[in-house]
């Protein structure tokens, strides 16, 4: 087992594994830590994001003038191509950084600083792991909402409208045409719904495109970390077992230690007994060859 020591005087951390130790200047190691900053900003980025699409949600719930539904959908188009710029950034940075820990695993077999870099490799892909979700599910929830106030929007339009239509609407790229027959009969309040419609739709197809374009990255990303939780999972059951392991070689230790304490003082009290036999026996000896 690998053993991380840390000589805060000397600036040196050094694992020893075996009989082998391998030594990583502090220098290096902060080396390490500043190569995965870049990556946790962009996080972070992504999580002031996706705080701003919820907040978009709900100025989209109760906006009703249609300039100002206009800009919501724009400014979330806007979030939407940011986050998926520091996400394709994000997972850049980390393959290319565990590529290069692969090329030092191999140069430097259980080096410290592999074990370094593969433990921030795990924690910060769990943190972007954690960020995509979250993404999904307000991208999901927003765009389920425009869905709903779209399909609402619709029958006010065209009361005689079908479900089948509506459906048909919310996956063609010009949800106007479905009332192109009426829109020469309507008034100007309805002609605003019409538009409200077009507005909101618009903002759903962007979302749907940027779930879709993080689908397939999520499920690798998915399968990576179920395979990392199956690593640590193994390398907890090991800890554990070791942990026993130790456990009970002390207790063996212990119990071998009072054992030889009671050997001991058996030893002494046969010891000292058959000394006073000899002494009796010699004394025994000497008054009984007196006349």
């Amino acid at each position: 087992m690998a053993m991380l020591m840390i000589d805060t005087e000397a600036g040196q951390t050094t694992s020893t594994i075996g009989s082998v130790g391998f030594a990583a200047d502090s220098s290096d190691l902060a080396a390490i830590t500043r190569a995965f900053q870049p990556s946790n900003a962009r996080i972070h980025q992504i999580e002031t994001g996706i705080k701003e699409i919820d907040v978009l949600e709900q100025r989209s719930r109760v906006e009703v003038q249609e300039d100002s539904q206009r800009d919501i959908m724009n400014e979330l188009d806007r979030v939407i191509i940011s986050i998926k710029r520091d996400m394709r950034f994000v997972r850049s940075q980390l393959d290319r950084i565990s590529q290069e820990n692969d090329v030092h695993r191999q140069k430097t077999p259980g080096s410290v600083l592999v074990q370094v870099r593969t433990n921030l490799i795990n924690t910060t892909e769990r943190s972007f792991h954690e960020v995509v979700e979250q993404y999904h599910r307000a991208g999901e929830s927003f765009r389920d909402q425009l869905k709903e106030r779209i399909a609402r929007q619709s029958r006010i339009v065209k009361e005689n409208i079908t479900e089948y239509e509506i459906e048909t609407m919310l996956q063609s790229p010009s949800p106007g045409t479905i009332f192109q027959d009426s829109i020469a009969r309507m008034d100007d309040s309805t002609l605003h719904v019409v538009h409200d419609i077009q507005t909101r739709h618009k903002g759903m197809l962007a979302i749907e495109q940027g779930l879709k374009d993080i689908e397939e990255l999520f499920h690798d990303m998915t399968c990576m970390v179920s395979l990392q939780q199956e690593t640590l999972d193994v390398i907890g059951n090991n800890v554990e077992r070791m942990t026993t392991y130790a456990r009970d070689a002390q207790e063996n230790i212990e119990k071998a230690a009072r054992h030889a304490r009671s050997s001991r003082k058996k030893a002494c009290w046969s010891i000292s007994l058959l000394a006073c036999i000899i002494v009796g026996i010699v004394l025994a000896v000497i008054f009984g060859k007196k006349p």
